[in-house]
């Protein structure tokens, strides 16, 4: 408590220096907060498409057929092709759409899966319950996600007014499902991170249904295969006439990583030069105030501070002056960037951007930034501690006559 005083009594003494240093300290953190939330924002982004998938990315991927190309009869003879090609898995599509149930009076979403692919997405269906589902001829098989639990039973069915479901099991929490197109473009607001809240259709062969996106075809490979089927389908696009193109999952993330890397950004080595200047200016009015309150430091050692309380005051002043100006420039940053200090949480299951600027918001850049605050802090007060540590009593107490 004493040392606090004694900080708290320094900073009164000299507030516009403190203030200044508050300020560049608050310029220099609003600079890296900024910098480092849109490259947090797609770690995290690239953290939770990579927990979409239920197998390896770099086996994962996607035939888009485009302009002339797109028609149902070019999609179904693409996939046939592709059933063909040594390498291949399995090849298949998606759909999805809403239902509303009477029981649980809401809305499900449904997302249809050709069963060749399902192992492509994080759902964890087993063999067996696989199988099963195959064979089911009457309903539509439905996995709902474990939200669910209790509202509905094992094998019961849920009537609709185009079709009729059969629940087969629940997902696991978390299950989720990423793009059947690119992966980091058109999410939005709309868009579900994960399937709590919604159901799985598993059927052998989608072409029928109205709902499907035939522009886009699914496809898994064997492993270490992607660049010879990617080979093969372009050798096919060809030969045929056919202009479509080739995804692979794995590339979306490696390039989705490498475009935001943050040493990859035109204002980092400013970034890191503003962090210099901050680490010296701290630094350097630190040992301005020791040279400046020398003889008070005597008087104090006289009537018993240790020289360790001495040290701990110079970094606990320079903890405030960082702290504060840490705070300020996330405050700005906050306001600035998502038009608020708090985001509340209130809608971070229900949709996936969301889920993304709340986690980078208020808790990953808080504590990146509270970290950088302590090497800073660390940085500045190496060198004022030293001096004070070979500074004698002698040297503390001589007046400026002296």
């Amino acid at each position: 408590m004493t040392n606090i005083k004694i900080i708290f009594k320094r900073v009164l003494k000299r507030p516009y220096s403190i203030l200044v240093m508050i300020a560049m300290c608050a310029i220099s953190f609003y600079m890296f907060s900024g910098e480092l939330t849109e490259n947090v924002q797609s770690l995290y982004y690239v953290h939770r498409i990579h927990n979409m998938f239920g197998i390896d990315e770099e086996q994962v991927g996607f035939v888009q057929l485009l302009k002339s190309s797109n028609s149902l009869e070019t999609a179904i003879e693409v996939k046939n092709k592709m059933n063909d090609i040594h390498g291949i898995k399995g090849a298949g599509f998606r759909s999805g759409y809403t239902i509303f149930s009477q029981k649980s009076n809401s809305e499900i979403p449904i997302f249809l899966f050709d069963t060749s692919i399902i192992e492509s997405v994080n759902v964890d269906v087993d063999e067996k319950t696989l199988e099963e589902m195959r064979q089911e001829t009457e309903y539509e098989p439905i996995l709902l996600g474990p939200d669910y639990k209790g509202k509905y039973e094992l094998g019961e069915v849920i009537e609709y007014e185009y079709a009729s479901y059969k629940v087969y099991g629940f997902l696991k929490e978390d299950s989720a499902i990423y793009h059947d197109f690119d992966l980091f473009s058109g999410w939005t607001n709309l868009d579900l991170y994960n399937l709590d809240s919604a159901g799985v259709v598993v059927m052998d062969d989608l072409t029928q249904r109205e709902s499907v996106n035939f522009s886009y075809i699914q496809f898994i490979t064997e492993k270490n295969e992607f660049d010879n089927v990617a080979k093969e389908l372009i050798k096919y696009s060809l030969d045929n006439g056919i202009e479509l193109r080739v995804v692979n999952r794995a590339e979306e993330i490696k390039n989705e990583l490498k475009e935001k890397n943050i040493l990859n950004s035109d204002d980092f080595y400013l970034l890191v030069l503003v962090g210099v200047v901050t680490i010296i200016t701290i630094t350097t009015m630190s040992v301005t105030y020791i040279m400046l309150d020398k003889r008070d430091y005597g008087i104090l050692m006289i009537n018993g501070l240790k020289s360790k309380s001495i040290h701990l005051q110079i970094i606990l002043q320079n903890l405030l002056i960082v702290m504060l100006g840490a705070i300020i420039g996330w405050m700005i940053n906050q306001k600035l960037y998502y038009g608020a200090l708090i985001i509340s949480q209130t809608d971070i299951n229900i949709n996936f951007l969301y889920l993304i600027y709340y986690k980078t918001a208020m808790i990953f850049i808080p504590i990146i930034m509270c970290l950088t605050s302590v090497v800073i802090v660390a940085l500045s007060s190496i060198i004022p501690v030293y001096i004070t540590s070979k500074l004698r009593l002698a040297d503390l107490v001589q007046t400026e006559n002296e």
